[in-house]
């Protein structure tokens, strides 16, 4: 279940990304006033945490919502916010401030932020006419405008709580910046507002402690997010969800927090997962590298070879190489004619006449030579400078001096 519900979030996120900024709708019959429930709420630009933040709400700040989008609130731009429109599609006012006149078609506006310097969230279209109140210039581009109407910003529906109507009957969300401001702090002591206690028979209950402790969590969450994926530790932080999934004083706190529990439960599975692959990979390259060396170390030595040669064997076509490897090597076999004992290689510029001694045995003088893994028996490549070949087999008319190099 866990995996399924992980797929869908998945694929939820995907489409928000995609499309989510330029279709923000909402049903009339919807809207209602919130109340937030914590201290430095983030506003954001879109529906996920993976969007830019654009302010921060203080608790007892009230907000207009106008929907719900997988857990963000959809509400109206609260004071303060602006968005942004890009200079040249607006006619501004020539003292840099005031109403000023759309001159293009499909002209976007984006979510400005004071707390960001992202400007990737896109908020609505205008098109050519429309009128925007110019608050001034943002930088080289942009001109921060008040928020349109339509414009929209998102919170973490966990941190807003709905208001009754008597609640919002004894102080009611402002409908104009210039009667109150729409979001503001309750006034009164510790945050406690002077409104009616609401009906018996419609208990509300409040968030207090356990709202602001789902904050901090979910705050701790974030920076355990922005650390690289194997450095990440989910059990502490699934412990402090834990304990607000187990109280039964909020019921919202709780569901909220048993969602987020198997979350990371899926996403400490993953986790571990990566981290035991990722380790038996080491594991394995470590046995097989000290294998090879274990072998380098078991192989008999060379037998001292006279006539001046660094080593003897019988040349043949090597089936790891082949003929058309560049440069041109060679498998050498020892005396019992079956196992190899090194590779000769045929450097590019060299006037060797390979012919005329594969399937000889020769003698090889080499300009140098190194060892190779490549992920196969460590063998000693043999870079020939001169191939003398020694017996009296094969090509006679060479007369067993053949290969030597041609001047």
């Amino acid at each position: 279940m866990r995996k399924c519900r992980l797929i869908r979030n998945a694929a939820v996120l995907c489409c928000t990304l995609a499309s989510v900024a330029l279709a923000q709708t909402a049903t009339p019959q919807d809207v209602w006033v919130g109340e937030v429930t914590a201290n430095d709420v983030y506003v954001r630009s879109g529906p996920s945490a993976n969007y830019y933040p654009v302010t921060k709400l203080a608790a007892g700040a009230r907000v207009r919502v106008h929907g719900n989008t997988d857990g963000w609130l959809v509400i109206e731009s609260p004071v303060g916010c602006f968005s942004l429109i890009h200079k040249d599609f607006v006619d501004a006012p020539a003292e840099g401030t005031g109403p000023g006149v759309v001159n293009g078609t499909a002209v976007l506006v984006r979510a400005g932020s004071t707390l960001s310097a992202d400007l990737y969230a896109k908020q609505l279209k205008l098109n050519k006419g429309a009128t925007v109140e110019v608050l001034g210039p943002h930088n080289e581009d942009y001109l921060r405008i008040a928020p349109p109407p339509e414009a929209r910003s998102y919170v973490s529906a966990p941190f807003v709580e709905r208001l009754s109507a008597s609640r919002l009957a004894a102080k009611p969300v402002a409908a104009t910046e210039a009667d109150a401001p729409a979001v503001v702090p309750d006034a009164g002591p510790a945050g406690v507002e002077p409104a009616a206690e609401p009906p018996a028979d419609t208990p509300e209950i409040e968030p207090g402690a356990y709202r602001e402790e789902l904050a901090r969590i979910d705050v701790a969450l974030e920076a355990e997010e922005g650390k690289p994926f194997l450095h990440r530790e989910y059990s502490a932080l699934i412990a402090r969800y834990r304990r607000l999934a187990d109280q039964e004083d909020d019921a919202y706190t709780a569901s909220y927090a048993a969602e987020r529990i198997a979350q990371l439960e899926d996403a400490a599975d993953s986790l571990a997962m990566v981290k035991g692959i990722r380790m038996l990979g080491d594991e394995l390259a470590t046995e097989r590298k000290n294998s090879m060396q274990l072998r380098e170390r078991m192989r008999p030595p060379l037998p001292v070879i006279g006539g001046g040669f660094d080593v003897v064997g019988e040349i043949r076509e090597s089936m790891i190489y082949g003929p058309n490897t560049v440069p041109r090597r060679l498998r050498l076999v020892g005396d019992d004619r079956v196992r190899t004992i090194g590779y000769v290689e045929i450097p590019e510029d060299s006037s060797l006449n390979v012919a005329s001694f594969l399937g000889r045995r020769v003698g090889v003088r080499a300009r140098g030579t190194r060892l190779q893994t490549e992920g196969v028996d460590p063998l000693m490549i043999y870079t020939a400078a001169e191939v003398v070949v020694l017996d009296s087999g094969g090509n006679e008319r060479d007369g067993g001096e053949n290969s030597k190099p041609r001047k």
